[in-house]
């Protein structure tokens, strides 16, 4: 059996940062009244980035060292950023962290070498890592 056209039923996302998503709505009249449903999503919090950046090193099968917590990362976080530059790139945060905060335990480990030793984060690691962020920073 063929479904007719009035039986079809659509969804359609509309996704954006909240001021260019009003900017678009109030574009058109058409829109207000087409869309039933609205929700914003809120950002991550430096707690929510810390989560995030302890779930990936693991999936990257790097061990966590003493000292290196959800509160120590989610504190390197908020004082290497703030809002709107969180709000900015969300989720990158943790993505950009980790990747600096290996090549900062690539750099510690490499004099020694790496055949036998742990992969681990260190918290000097992670806080030489957040200096990505004032790199990044700069190119805004």
């Amino acid at each position: 059996v063929t479904p007719t056209l009035a039986a079809v039923s659509y969804i359609v996302v509309y996704a954006g940062h909240s001021k260019e998503m009003q900017k678009m709505i109030a574009s058109d009249a058409g829109y207000t009244r087409r869309i039933d449903h609205t929700f914003e999503l809120p950002d991550y919090t430096p707690t929510d980035l810390a989560e995030i950046f302890l779930k990936m090193a693991a999936k990257a099968k790097r061990s966590i060292g003493e000292g290196v917590t959800t509160l120590t990362i989610s504190k390197v976080i908020k004082e290497s950023t703030d809002d709107a530059y969180r709000s900015m790139l969300n989720g990158t945060v943790a993505e950009m962290l980790l990747k600096a905060t290996d090549s900062a335990m690539c750099d510690r480990l490499r004099p020694g070498g790496f055949k036998g030793a742990s992969l681990s984060y260190e918290a000097a690691d992670v806080t030489r890592g957040a200096e990505v962020f004032k790199s990044s920073k700069a190119l805004e």
